[in-house]
């Protein structure tokens, strides 16, 4: 996962995290209910789910993060500890087919 990651870290140094948050918001649109969310030089990428319920009726959101990445001294670094490996590999496929 180490290599994955580093590939995801490469993206996001190309631009701005800006860029990168639009970038990653086209790529995961037709995909699973994702929200990525851009605070100051912090970027989250959600991952939200419905539990419970019948048939959509009363279930609960929930979200979990999946991937977050801070800006340090001019270069933008992936937080490993909270990358989720399926989102990550996904990721990196997605990014492959640019």
């Amino acid at each position: 996962m180490e290599k994955k990651l580093q590939e995801i870290d490469t993206w996001a140094n190309m631009g701005t995290m800006r860029q990168f948050q639009i970038e990653l918001t086209a790529r995961l649109a037709d995909e699973e209910d994702y929200d990525v969310q851009l605070e100051e030089d912090t970027l989250r990428v959600y991952k939200n789910e419905k539990k419970g319920g019948f048939l959509g009726i009363g279930a609960r959101k929930s979200s979990k993060l999946v991937l977050e990445m801070r800006k340090e001294d001019e270069r933008v670094i992936v937080q490993k500890d909270s990358a989720d490996p399926e989102f990550v590999d996904k990721l990196n496929d997605l990014l492959k087919h640019h």
